[in-house]
């Protein structure tokens, strides 16, 4: 019997036809990790699939938008579908892979690794540190997520955050509710902010809520022990934003992947591109 661990990629796959990007994506997937077991995340009801992949289905409500899709990935229900997998490595696709190193990430050990948001790249939710890090190409321990989200309360989780950020935000709070009000600012309404507490955090922060971010910063408070990948280590993983400077960053060699390359100076990536 083997003691490597047991590794599938999941895929959300809502969209009626793929793009341009999004076909390059899924040719990196396929070349590089193709024997891999690969599942579509679809919305109920959904027709159609991919060529090589199964499919599971989730309620449509998930993919109305990206707060939808993070409340779907703060669900322990999620995890228990690959309950018999030991990692899952999420690949959204934007994202690229330019190996296969997927196993040699699995026997590592962290329970979190995507790639890292550096604190010198400005990102308004670090609030000044580094953090590991983004989700849309990374690799989860499904054990140690679904032990993390049963002592985990989404409740709670949002009002911390949010009086967390109202607080760092007191000051300018009236001018925002004003321009809310008088301009509709980012099509934004009161009751869209009370009915939808993703939104009024993304509000507050002028930036960021998504799931990624719990996995990052809140996930280690509800267990007892809780590893991400260290910085360094997630460069070699992925970069995100800024790939030249990531590029040398991580001694002028590529990581294992990448996520959002058609927005992230996507001419750094062409030279990369399977054609």
């Amino acid at each position: 019997m083997s003691d490597q661990p047991k590794v599938a990629i999941i895929t959300p796959f809502y969209k009626r036809d793929l793009s341009p990007e999004e076909t390059i994506s899924l040719r990196h997937l396929n070349h590089f990790l193709g024997p891999y077991d690969k599942y579509l995340v679809m919305p109920e009801g959904k027709k159609g699939g991919l060529k090589g992949f199964q499919k599971t289905f989730v309620p449509q409500k998930y993919f109305k938008s990206l707060d939808s899709y993070s409340h779907l990935l703060l669900s322990k229900k999620f995890y228990q579908r690959f309950a018999r997998y030991d990692y899952i490595l999420i690949y959204q696709l934007d994202s690229l892979v330019f190996s296969d190193q997927l196993m040699e990430w699995c026997v590592r050990g962290y329970d979190y690794i995507g790639a890292p948001w550096l604190k010198e790249f400005g990102f308004p939710w670090t609030q000044g540190k580094d953090l590991v890090g983004n989700g849309g190409f990374s690799l989860r321990k499904v054990d140690k997520f679904i032990e993390i989200l049963e002592n985990y309360n989404h409740i709670e989780f949002l009002t911390k955050r949010l009086l967390s950020s109202a607080r760092r935000l007191t000051l300018r709070l009236p001018k925002r509710i004003y321009k809310a009000i008088v301009r509709s600012e980012a099509k934004t309404t009161l009751y869209d902010l009370y009915h939808n507490p993703y939104r009024l955090l993304n509000w507050l922060n002028r930036g960021y809520s998504g799931e990624d971010l719990f996995w990052s910063v809140e996930a280690s408070q509800y267990v007892r022990q809780y590893i991400k990948a260290p910085v360094e280590q997630a460069l070699a993983f992925s970069f995100e934003a800024n790939p030249a400077s990531c590029f040398k960053k991580n001694h002028n060699t590529l990581p294992f992947g990448c996520h959002a390359w058609p927005k992230n100076n996507r001419n750094f990536w062409e030279a990369y591109l399977l054609q």
